[in-house]
């Protein structure tokens, strides 16, 4: 956007002078001129006079618009240096005005910044045209802010008119949002890590990853403690000096009872940094240690138990704030979940082991009941391995953004917050659903549940089915849910609650298995005999499938598909999170109403549930 030419006091003065000198005084001789060129002149001479005070009060208040506008005004030459400036101008600059003239403003211009200015203004007065720029300007007293530059080339090209904008709260806050941009998402892919998987090395990683897009250091470390020897030792480690990264990791092990800050972590519990270890005098010098100046360290808890430390180094002195000891405490209570979720698991792996070797040492004529009763047990263990996984993980969600919301992240409620809730509210209805699907298969199997059978129209219930899930629709597909339905005026009699739960659970699966850009949708259509006319039939059926573009189903899967408790997708680095009772829902249900699944799929192509019910 082009700048408004400042007016300058001084150049209205000098021009107003001027006039007056080529007009001369009452008293000046004058040529001998005719008698009416005597009087015209008489006439200009007597309107400059009687205009005289009207242009002094005028040239006053602009040259006081000029002094003490809020604005900070420059008049510049082509090389930058002041000629006038403005009280706004003075303060900015933290310099006295008088002083200020005939100083180069490229040398208030940080020296990263000076060689663009420079070419800035050759460009500017090159072209005359209008222009800004946004630069960093060093102040007398040494202090930095960011300015927007905006000027006007005058009409005879040698100086240029420029107004310095302070946008360094601007910059700051712009630069504040980012960061806390950056920490929402990289706890939110730390919790998805902690959602998808058991792997205790694989989320660590991913840990010390998002550690480094919310805080500066060379080296990032994870230590666990062994109580016994109390010991701590790196078990993952991010080191941005080496070109493999991944790969790096020093043997360290530490005597925690000999390390001061280790030793001061483990007695209170509170995080520890060491702004210069050449001044720490209990330092530990190693080769792996030699080159460190800074070091924050967090502990790893849980509950009130240290059960690891968390650490940045770096080869600068101070380094590290108290906002990066906050940042760090957030990703170690992550850290402690997925260790404690990788412990549990052990456990109860181990369990199943030691139950394992028992049957297995059973007599002969026990064999066959205790290998029923071994199945039956594992199926019981890897239950309650997948229900605890399932349960905790949404709550790991629920954690992480809490957490955000109780440093104040966002202050009073805004858009991002109120996203932020939104996903509490999702993981918190995706345990509802867990428990009840859990109620209803058992129901289901002792028999308690008995549909209440009514004439149901399938386009409403399709309809409020799609308007149940279109919210986590939207997120991966934007384009909705397609329907079709032929005709439109379908009766069936069913339960529609239960009818509705079969539809919801298709249409999640469809969700959550088509990826980004894919699509999905319902299809609903009746099946005429071949001598029907007009209208549905009684005792013919209907055809509803919910359809997919998404990944596919193997052909050998697909029997497997209905077991209660069984993911074709069930290995401890799975990408999809559910605890296999879905369609062993469906299946029930579909029979509890009278109708049957049946299934079509190509792999990599897409995926067809539908439910076959007789309709009226």
């Amino acid at each position: 956007m082009k700048t408004r030419k400042t007016l300058d006091a001084f150049e209205v003065r000098r021009k107003t002078d001027e006039s007056q000198a080529s007009a001369g005084s009452p008293g000046d001789a004058l040529p001998s001129l005719p008698e009416n060129q005597k009087n015209s002149r008489e006439l200009r001479k007597q309107d400059l006079s009687n205009t005289q005070p009207e242009l002094t009060t005028e040239l006053t208040a602009y040259a006081e618009l000029f002094d003490f506008a809020p604005i900070s005004y420059f008049t510049l030459d082509k090389n930058g240096v002041i000629s006038r400036a403005n009280h706004a101008a003075s303060k900015l600059l933290g310099i006295q005005r008088e002083k200020l003239i005939g100083k180069n403003l490229v040398g208030f211009v940080t020296a990263a910044d000076q060689p663009v200015f420079e070419a800035f203004l050759k460009r500017m007065f090159a072209t005359k045209a209008d222009a800004g720029c946004e630069i960093k300007l060093e102040r007398a007293d040494q202090s930095q802010l960011i300015v927007r530059f905006m000027a006007a080339v005058s009409a005879d090209g040698r100086e240029c008119r420029a107004i310095l904008d302070d946008i360094t709260g601007i910059k700051q806050g712009e630069a504040a949002e980012h960061d806390q941009r950056t920490l929402a998402e990289a706890l939110r892919d730390t919790a998805a890590a902690l959602n998808s998987t058991l792997e205790l090395e694989e989320v660590l990683d991913r840990i010390l990853d998002n550690v480094g897009r919310v805080a500066h250091y060379d080296v990032s470390y994870i230590m666990l403690v062994d109580k016994e020897q109390q010991i701590a030792r790196a078990v993952r480690q991010r080191d941005s000096r080496t070109p493999n990264r991944e790969k790096a990791l020093d043997p360290i092990q530490f005597s925690i009872p000999q390390t001061r800050n280790l030793r001061e972590m483990q007695a209170t519990g509170a995080p520890f940094i060491i702004p210069d270890t050449k001044t720490e005098p209990d330092w530990i010098v190693t080769p792996y240690t030699a080159w460190i100046r800074s070091n924050l360290s967090v502990p790893i808890k849980n509950k009130s138990e240290i059960i690891g430390f968390l650490g940045l180094d770096i080869a600068t002195p101070n380094s590290f704030t108290e906002l990066d000891t906050e940042h760090l405490k957030i990703f170690a209570d992550q850290a402690a979940i997925a260790i404690q979720n990788a412990q549990q698991y052990a456990q109860q792996q181990k369990y199943a082991a030691v139950l394992e070797q028992s049957v297995a040492e059973r007599t002969a004529e026990l064999q066959l009941a205790n290998l029923d009763l071994a199945r039956s047990a594992r199926m019981k263990d890897e239950f309650i391995a997948s229900v605890s996984h399932e349960l905790r993980t949404p709550l790991t969600g629920i954690l992480g953004l809490a957490q955000i919301l109780q440093l104040e992240t966002y202050g009073p409620l805004n858009e991002k917050q109120i996203t932020a809730l939104g996903h509490i509210e999702t993981s918190g209805q995706k345990l509802l659903q867990m428990i009840n699907d859990i109620l209803d298969l058992a129901l289901l199997d002792i028999g308690k549940i008995e549909p209440r059978i009514e004439p149901c129209s399938l386009e409403e219930i399709c309809q409020s089915s799609m308007r149940m899930v279109k919210s986590s629709a939207k997120k991966k597909h934007p384009a909705g849910i397609g329907f079709s339905i032929s005709p439109v005026n379908i009766i069936v009699k069913a339960d529609a609650r239960r009818l509705k739960q079969i539809l919801v659970n298709l249409l999640n699966n469809a969700i959550k298995f088509t990826p980004q850009g894919g699509s999905l949708g319902i299809d609903v259509r009746a099946q005429y005999d071949s001598n029907s006319g007009q209208g549905i039939q009684t005792g013919k059926q209907v055809k509803i499938t919910v359809w997919d573009t998404g990944i596919g189903i193997q052909p050998q899967d697909i029997p497997r598909l209905f077991q209660k408790f069984v993911q074709i997708d069930g290995g401890l680095s799975r990408r999809y999170s559910g605890t296999g009772l879905g369609l062993a829902l469906v299946q029930r249900l579909a029979k509890l109403l009278g109708g049957h699944i049946e299934v079509e799929s190509i792999p990599a192509k897409g995926s067809r549930f539908s439910l076959i019910l007789p309709c009226e």
